[in-house]
């Protein structure tokens, strides 16, 4: 995809300027966002989410929502697509704060992943060098997938005709 990749390591000394940035204010009296500010690309990866404090993990659902972060008085649009992946570290809590029910709310997937056994880590392993030896031996890597590519499929989706029963039948579901 084309785009910018953020990696996020939350960690329990993670500040909230850290992942949104602060105002900096000029001596002309504008103020901007720091540039290294952690939210700001496509895809968003929040790694070990729970173990950052309340008030960071707070950043989030503004962003997922909203598409933009407030710093000071002034609010801050995100680029689009803007896509948050995050993990949480189930195994230990020491150190770590539970997910607010507003933001678990915005998760699409919950997906807890085991580590493979022997054999499935073998298949994964030689798919991978397979891959990596096919890409190598013609010379190039895979394009990226255009943003306005992205966008044009975006459109599509949302322009295909979905039935009330079957929308019906979908919403029941996911109530039971």
């Amino acid at each position: 995809m084309e785009g910018t990749f953020n990696h996020n390591q939350f960690t329990p000394d993670l500040l909230l300027s850290d992942l949104i940035g602060s105002a900096i204010y000029e001596a002309r009296g504008t103020a901007s966002t720091s540039s290294w500010a952690r939210i700001f690309g496509n895809f968003i990866l929040a790694d070990e989410i729970n173990r950052a404090p309340a008030n960071v993990q707070s950043a989030l659902p503004e962003a997922t929502e909203e598409r933009q972060v407030s710093s000071g008085s002034e609010a801050y649009k995100l680029d689009e697509p803007f896509f948050v992946i995050a993990t949480q570290n189930p195994i230990e809590h020491e150190g770590t704060w539970d997910l607010p029910q507003a933001q678990i709310d915005r998760f699409l997937l919950h997906v807890t992943v085991d580590y493979p056994d022997l054999q499935t880590e073998r298949l994964i392993f030689d798919l991978a060098m397979a891959e990596a030896t096919a890409a190598y031996a013609a010379g190039k890597s895979p394009s990226a997938i255009a943003k306005s590519a992205l966008a044009i499929a975006r459109q599509t989706v949302l322009d295909v005709h979905l039935s009330e029963l079957v929308r019906h039948t979908t919403s029941s579901a996911r109530l039971a």
